[in-house]
């Protein structure tokens, strides 16, 4: 509960600065977050730090919580969506191991639940983020973010890895080499 209400005045603080950052429709997803979670009895706080079922199934969130915050950030606007994800990653960067990789796998199970177009402005934003954290952070997050990967059943690992592929492909050769060396390093081989 204490958690969503934070995220609430959060959401409340960005309106007041609406004027001058246009962060109307962020302030209000905080507000909406911060609301369903405070409404939740706190579910989830409790969820972020639970660890997942055996197996890698997805994580059962009262009322499809995380779904629909997935659902919601992908449905933004760019800018905005940058600005969720950025929070998001570098709420994830200080979580210890075990928490980080409980949050990030109920986050990317709910964003593979979505059609593989609204997934993919995720994923790509993302992947533009990621690259501009200092690389011991880039290292951490794509660490767990891979652990996370093998754990999940076989359709969202492959829908995972036909995304990444396709962004990479996007990218500036220097960055790609940079992305495709990492994951190596990772111990995980990108087919190109």
């Amino acid at each position: 509960m204490i958690v969503g209400l934070i995220v609430a005045i959060a959401g409340g603080l960005v309106l007041q600065d609406s004027a001058r950052t246009a962060g109307v429709a962020v302030g209000v997803v905080l507000i909406v977050i911060g609301v369903i979670a405070a409404a939740a009895g706190a579910r989830w706080p409790r969820a972020v730090s639970a660890a997942a079922p055996a197996g890698g199934a997805s994580m059962p969130m009262g009322g499809g919580d995380m779904g629909q915050m997935v659902a919601t950030i992908a449905g933004l606007p760019e800018d905005q969506r940058r600005a969720m994800l950025k929070t998001r990653l570098e709420e994830f960067a200080r979580m210890d191991d075990a928490s980080r990789k409980s949050a990030m796998r109920m986050m990317l199970s709910a964003g593979l639940d979505l059609p593989e177009a609204s997934y993919r402005s995720i994923a790509k934003t993302r992947t533009q983020l990621l690259m501009a954290f200092p690389e011991g952070t880039q290292m951490k997050l794509m660490q767990t973010h891979i652990a996370v990967l093998m754990e999940l059943p076989e359709a969202k690992r492959m829908k995972e890895m036909s995304v990444v592929k396709s962004i990479l492909m996007e990218l500036p050769e220097d960055k790609r080499t940079m992305m495709v060396g990492m994951m190596e390093r990772l111990g995980m081989r990108m087919p190109m």
